[in-house]
């Protein structure tokens, strides 16, 4: 019996140890899509962190052709609360991206067939940049907000400098996908050919020479660009391999970093020290500039679709809505679970009007419970007993200005939130 037991137990522990954190890697925070109806749908479309504790994520739901919504969540306390940075509803609203070119943050979308671009200082406060009508987005670079460069949908490339184009180009012999641009007037695109041919290609631009193709190769499927210094270059593709080069563009090398998948994305914290992330769970890491990769721990299968660092402690990487973090250059990936969805919000926050209440994930509407909000004081201006059939609640209440506690409680669970009224 004492054997029987001794061997149970031991099954159980190598069925659940992969669960319980012995990898380098552990889940960090999934992010919520906030459904205005049941009978809506939600499209998560990027993230990213600019600091240890603070980052964005935009979204878009969709509940008619008439009534669509664009979202950015901004969180300032490492994912334990998210609160609507911006938020826009009507026809033909979509989110795009949200990106980071230090100091600013970019949020990009599309309404009505206009890009809007807004950016701000750290996330603080919001400029819309012009509109530009007809098009939409693939890809943007930005040196500041008076000077940046758009990839739109329909394959043009366009440079903004003083709120005016000065250079709209098209390209008639190939697709440009992604860009960067290590030097103000020096940029490089990953493309395909126009003609149907599986070739990948590097195009580099200069003032004085315009946009060439610099490298092509028919075995490569180049998916993401990033520099580690001014002159070198790192070129995401399949099969583990990266295409790279140490002076600025002049001559292109492989590295064969011994993974097999399909590389996504790749991030240079430092001149040496980089990480590169793909298909089947691959999460690499190198510490010389690229000569050697090694193949970290990962606990899932999936596609990891980018990585960021924010310093050389801090790094992220997403997978679709779930996000991992590290804090020690990239040594071990935590788990925080104050980073769950079990929380109560209120937005716009501050707000004024219609407000809408968001209840923790998971919540039973059929349980019994309360929602109150108190004012400053203590007083309740506000309860609601078991009549809410929306998650999120739309409340149709006027409430004066000032700041309130919403606060919901059900089967000995509580659950608190600030709200402002503007």
């Amino acid at each position: 019996m004492k054997n029987f037991l001794i061997t149970s137990i031991i099954a159980i522990l190598l069925i659940f140890i992969p669960f319980f954190g012995f990898s380098q890697w552990a889940y960090h925070h999934y992010f919520q899509i906030d459904l205005i109806a049941p009978d809506c749908s939600g499209t998560f479309k990027d993230a990213v962190f600019i600091s240890a504790d603070t980052g964005f994520y935009c979204y878009s739901q969709y509940c008619s052709p008439s009534l669509t919504e664009s979202m950015l969540k901004r969180t300032v306390d490492n994912c334990s609360s998210w609160q609507i940075a911006k938020s826009e509803s009507g026809m033909g609203c979509s989110a795009r991206a949200v990106k980071f070119f230090p100091p600013y943050v970019y949020y990009l979308r599309n309404w009505q067939g206009f890009l809007i671009i807004m950016y701000s200082y750290m996330g603080s406060g919001w400029i819309q940049l012009p509109w530009t009508p007809g098009v939409f987005y693939r890809d943007f670079y930005a040196n500041s907000p008076s000077d940046y460069k758009v990839i739109y949908s329909n394959g043009n490339f366009a440079h903004y400098l003083n709120d005016t184009i000065v250079l709209l180009q098209p390209f008639p012999d190939y697709t440009v996908q992604k860009m960067h641009f290590p030097i103000d007037t020096v940029g490089f695109f990953i493309a395909k050919p126009l003609s149907g041919s599986n070739n990948s290609l590097i195009v580099k631009y200069t003032p004085t020479s315009g946009f060439n193709i610099v490298y092509e190769n028919s075995s490569e499927n180049f998916k993401a660009l990033d520099f580690s210094d001014n002159l070198t270059a790192y070129i995401c593709s399949n099969n583990g391999k990266i295409v790279y080069s140490n002076d600025l563009g002049q001559s292109w090398h492989t590295i064969f970093t011994g993974a097999s998948s399909q590389l996504m994305s790749i991030d240079f914290v430092s001149d040496s020290i980089g990480y590169t992330v793909g298909t089947g769970g691959t999460i690499l890491r190198t510490q010389d500039k690229g000569e050697t990769w090694v193949l970290q721990e990962t606990p899932y299968s999936g596609t990891f679709d980018k990585v960021f660092f924010t310093d050389q402690e801090t790094g992220f990487i997403l997978r679709g809505k779930i996000l991992f973090k590290t804090l020690n250059g990239g040594l071990t990936w935590i788990k925080n679970e104050s980073m769950s969805n079990n929380q109560l919000l209120a937005y716009p926050n501050p707000g004024s009007g219609d407000i809408k209440i968001l209840l923790p994930e998971g919540f039973d509407l059929s349980s019994q419970y309360q929602l109150t909000i108190s004012d400053a004081s203590g007083k309740v201006i506000f309860s609601q007993y078991n009549e809410m059939i929306d998650n999120p609640f739309r409340l149709q209440s006027d409430i004066p200005p000032g700041w309130y506690i919403v606060s919901l409680t059900s089967d000995q669970k509580h659950f608190n939130t600030k709200l402002v009224i503007k």
